[in-house]
């Protein structure tokens, strides 16, 4: 398993076009460490701790089931062996499989990815989740992959309005809570076969991107990990746009979620000296 992700890992830096990374592992005493760090790196830039927040695509539903989802190859990028940070992954008490140990680390990387939730359903539990973990450095959060889906089925109640509703709410309750000093990295949609095709797909990522401006404009940490525009995620229209996502064509498979450790990679060189 832990060649295979490495193989995984390396033909995501290739996809991505980042030759300026290399791939290193290193020993560890009570397990393998594995890091990736840039050609030029100093010491590891510390990020103190990173609270994840959303839904399904947090959590990890993926391909091999229970990978840890983005945790497992966001880790190379903040080990303390090599990696191009340190930082601990932090999540709530009720956050389910994520509490066992990652299959490839071996490490319990948390986080208060929730499957099935709703915006709304963030907006009732950030506060309880807040409160129960150490307080976070930095916070990234990607919601409504469920609210798009629920207009998409035509469930009651569920529409474009509520949806920008909801989710400036959640933003203007983030900002309420986090100290001025924590950034908050807001992720957008990516193309995911599954609802990519439905109408308020597009306008949805624009809002996002409305909100992140907003909120920098009144002088907050607020910045937008583009993981649609700038992904680098196989374009929809291409036939093996499967490459990234599983049978579901919703959720990331390991090469997909790898492509997204790059992303937090590049997330996190935002506030780097």
């Amino acid at each position: 398993m832990f060649r295979r992700f490495l193989s995984v890992l390396a033909l995501a830096l290739a996809f991505a076009g980042t030759p300026a990374l290399r791939l290193a592992t290193v020993a560890a005493p009570a397990s393998i460490v594995f890091a990736v760090s840039s050609a030029h790196a100093q010491s590891p830039y510390p990020l103190g701790n990173i609270w994840e927040l959303g839904d399904s695509k947090i959590w990890g539903v993926t391909d091999p089931p229970g990978s840890c989802g983005p945790r497992d190859p966001q880790y190379p990028f903040i080990s303390s062996a090599g990696g191009a940070f340190v930082g601990t992954l932090v999540g709530g008490a009720d956050n389910g499989a994520q509490l066992t140990p990652c299959p490839i680390t071996g490490l319990p990387l948390l986080s208060d990815g929730h499957s099935g939730y709703h915006i709304s359903d963030i907006i009732s539990g950030y506060a309880g989740w807040y409160g129960s973990i150490s307080a976070p450095n930095r916070v990234i959060l990607h919601i409504g992959t469920n609210d798009l889906l629920a207009i998409q089925a035509g469930v009651s109640g569920w529409t474009m309005d509520k949806l920008t509703s909801d989710f400036a709410t959640l933003m203007a309750d983030l900002m309420a809570l986090l100290p001025q000093s924590t950034p908050l990295f807001v992720s957008n949609m990516d193309p995911m076969p599954g609802i990519y095709f439905i109408p308020q797909f597009t306008p949805y990522n624009e809002f996002i991107k409305a909100q992140v401006k907003q909120y920098q404009r009144q002088g907050r940490l607020v910045y937008l990990i583009d993981v649609y525009g700038g992904s680098g995620m196989v374009p929809i229209a291409n036939p093996t746009a499967g490459a990234c996502y599983n049978s579901g064509n919703v959720h990331e498979n390991l090469f997909g979620y790898s492509l997204k450790g790059l992303w937090f990679n590049h997330a996190m060189q935002t506030l780097k000296p």
